[in-house]
C-alpha cells in the first residue's frame, strides 16, 4: 500500500495491489474505492487488463463515467431528485437532467475510503455524515474485497443511525478483448425474464416488461453487435433475493476470456457505454463509445419512489449485506 497523491479534500490517496501467488492481480485506489486495474492471466498471451480507467490517480478527481468506482448511497436514478421516507420528503442534488444519478456529484465515488489490507484481502471503510447530499442518517459503509485465483469478490455492508435508502454497487467497465476498441464482438447472456420498464429519460415506470421478442432478450448468449443497452434486468425474485446466483456471462472470442457475474442482489444494470464520448484511458488508449460494458448488480432504479419495487430502506439496527463476484474463465466456446 503506497501513497500516490492527495484527494481534493487533502486526504492521502493510497494505491493497493492484491497479488495472490497465482491467478488475478487487482489494483485499487482509496479514492472512490476504485478498481484501477484487473489483470486476468491467459493461456495464450500476457495477462490482460480487462477494466477501463486511467493511469494517473489524479485523473479520477475530474469528470469521468464512474470508472471502477464504488457507487452509493443509492446507485442509479432517483426521479425528480427527491424521495419520501416515513412521511418526510428529501430533496437531493439534481445531476442528470431533472433527476439524481448515483446519489449526486459528491457520492461514494468521490470519497476517500480508509484502506486496510493483508496483500490478498482488502477492506475499505467510509462514514457518510448525517444529511450528506440530503440523505438522512449517518451511514457507515464497509467494502470487503477478496481476490481468488479466478474471481474478484466484493462483500458490501452498511449500517445507519436513521432510516435511509441504500443501494450499493460496483461500476467497472469491462472489455475482455485486447484486439478490439469496442465490445461489439462480445457475447452476452443475462438470465432474466424481465427488465424494469422505463420512460424516455430512463426512469422506471414501476412496471416489469418481459424480454420476449425484444432487443433485451439475452437469455441465450448472443453477440452484442451494435445493440445499445442501459437497462435493469430483473435477475432474482423476492423469494430468492438472498441467494448467490450466477446472473450473467460475458465472453470475448478474440481472447477466449469469459466473465460470470454472481450476486445476491435482485437486478443487473447493463450499460454498453454508448455515452462514453472520447476519453484518454490507460496506456495511451483512447476510449470511445462502447469501449467497455458495465455490469452492475443492484436494486431497481428509483426504488425509493416505486412502492412496487423492493424496499431499499436501511433502518438502525439492521445491516445491508450484499455480495458481487466477477469470475473469469477461459471458456473456448467459439462463435454462437
Amino acid at each position: 500500500m503506497i501513497v500516490v497523491g492527495q484527494a481534493p479534500n487533502g486526504k492521502d490517496v493510497h494505491q493497493i495491489t492484491l497479488r495472490p501467488p497465482s491467478g488475478l492481480t487487482a489494483r485499487f485506489l482509496s479514492y472512490g474505492a476504485t478498481l484501477q486495474n484487473l489483470y486476468v492471466p491467459r493461456a495464450n498471451g500476457p495477462p490482460l487488463d480487462v477494466v477501463l480507467g486511467f493511469d494517473r490517480p489524479e485523473t479520477y478527481f475530474g469528470p469521468h463515467p464512474f470508472f471502477g468506482a464504488m457507487v452509493g448511497r443509492v446507485a442509479n436514478r432517483i426521479a425528480k431528485a427527491k424521495f419520501q421516507l416515513d412521511g418526510h420528503t428529501y430533496p437531493i442534488p439534481i445531476n442528470h437532467g431533472q433527476h439524481n444519478l448515483h446519489s449526486g456529484p459528491d457520492g461514494f465515488d468521490r470519497q476517500t475510503w480508509l484502506p486496510e489490507t493483508d496483500g490478498r484481502t482488502l477492506r475499505f471503510t467510509h462514514v457518510s455524515p448525517e444529511g450528506h447530499q440530503g440523505f438522512p442518517g449517518e451511514v457507515t459503509a464497509v467494502l470487503d474485497i477478496t481476490l481468488e485465483d479466478d474471481a474478484l469478490r466484493y462483500d458490501m455492508h452498511a449500517t445507519t443511525t436513521h432510516p435511509t435508502p441504500i443501494n450499493l454497487t460496483r461500476h467497472s467497465y469491462f472489455n475482455l478483448s485486447s484486439e478490439s476498441g469496442n465490445i461489439n464482438d462480445h457475447h452476452l447472456q443475462v438470465l432474466a425474464e424481465n427488465i424494469t420498464e422505463t420512460d424516455s429519460e430512463l426512469i422506471p415506470t414501476g412496471r416489469y416488461m418481459p424480454v420476449d421478442n425484444t432487443n433485451f432478450d439475452f437469455r441465450t448468449a448472443r453477440r452484442l453487435g451494435t445493440t445499445q443497452l442501459d437497462a435493469n434486468f430483473v435477475t432474482q425474485g423476492p423469494d430468492t433475493v438472498k441467494t448467490l446466483l450466477a446472473v450473467a456471462q460475458l465472453y470475448a472470442p478474440a481472447t477466449e476470456l469469459g466473465l460470470t457475474v454472481e450476486t445476491t442482489l435482485p437486478g443487473l444494470q447493463v450499460y454498453t457505454g454508448d455515452g462514453l464520448g472520447v476519453l484518454k484511458g490507460k496506456a495511451g488508449r483512447i476510449y470511445t463509445n462502447r469501449a467497455g460494458i458495465a455490469l452492475e448488480p443492484q436494486y431497481p432504479p428509483n426504488s425509493p419512489n416505486q412502492p412496487g419495487f423492493p424496499d431499499i430502506t436501511l433502518r438502525p439496527g439492521k445491516n445491508f449485506k450484499k455480495t458481487i463476484i466477477y469470475r473469469f474463465q477461459p471458456l473456448n466456446r467459439g462463435e454462437t
